[in-house]
């Protein structure tokens, strides 16, 4: 969930860990309570008849897919009590067009990690320039060789560092004025994410240079404790009140308004 205020406030980025295991609102199924990545896929299987998630389908894909939105939105304004304006989608294909443009990212990485099996990510500690396809396997990473405690929200702080990587390579383009770069950037968008039809994705790219001072502040919501289903699933436990509660506070602290 991300907030970019009206004026010179900052941009504040808020992370709900997909395995978090909630109530889904509005669930298809008997059984409405499950991750909270799921409302999207229950909603979409639910309009194209049961059909599976990975089968064919021909033109009732798109139906499925705002049907998927509208329950994922619903599922996160259930759990953070909190309005959503818009939305924005993008998939791991788009996302690799999109870090080819804006390419090199800044990241940093308080030690070397590795994790050829899996994501592929192999990087060193300290601040690095990475490429389109490093960045797919940096956002992908939940493993390590050398620290069996990972887990999807280690993965969750690299999709936040790459944002801020992104950022200011956006910020980067348009302070240098290079309009070349920032079309391709827009265009690239335009094709590969899906945002809804109040959100105009071209002009928030292009009025990123207002935000060049603007700080950014990233969280990610708390996890209670980890627990394993009895159908084997690994789930998050969380606290809805305690959830609520914490994205109040940074609502009352940094969803700031400056005329």
């Amino acid at each position: 969930l991300a907030h970019v205020p009206a004026g010179d406030g900052p941009i504040t980025v808020l992370s709900i860990p997909r395995d978090d295991y909630v109530d889904l609102p509005g669930c298809p199924r008997s059984q409405c309570r499950g991750k909270i990545k799921a409302a999207y896929r229950l909603a979409y299987e639910d309009a194209l008849g049961g059909a599976s998630w990975w089968s064919n389908h021909d033109a009732d894909e798109q139906q499925a897919r705002e049907a998927g939105r509208r329950a994922q939105i619903a599922a996160v304004r259930e759990l953070l009590d909190v309005p959503i304006d818009h939305f924005v989608e993008i998939g791991l294909a788009g996302f690799f067009e999109v870090a080819q443009v804006a390419a090199p990212i800044t990241v940093c990485l308080r030690a070397d990690t590795a994790d050829p099996s899996f994501s592929g990510a192999g990087f060193r500690a300290g601040v690095q320039q990475i490429d389109a396809a490093q960045a797919l396997t940096f956002v992908r990473q939940r493993r390590d060789l050398d620290d069996q405690s990972f887990t999807d929200l280690d993965r969750t702080r690299r999709q936040q560092a790459f944002l801020v990587g992104l950022l200011g390579a956006v910020r980067r383009e348009a302070a240098s004025l290079h309009p070349g770069r920032l079309g391709d950037l827009i265009g690239v968008a335009r094709r590969n994410v899906a945002v809804d039809s109040g959100l105009n994705l071209a002009d928030m790219i292009e009025n990123a240079w207002r935000w060049t001072d603007r700080p950014v502040r990233l969280y990610t919501l708390p996890v209670n404790d980890f627990q394993t289903l009895g159908d084997g699933e690994a789930v998050n436990v969380v606290d809805p009140d305690t959830v609520r509660a914490t994205v109040a506070d940074v609502r009352r602290r940094d969803f700031v308004v400056s005329p």
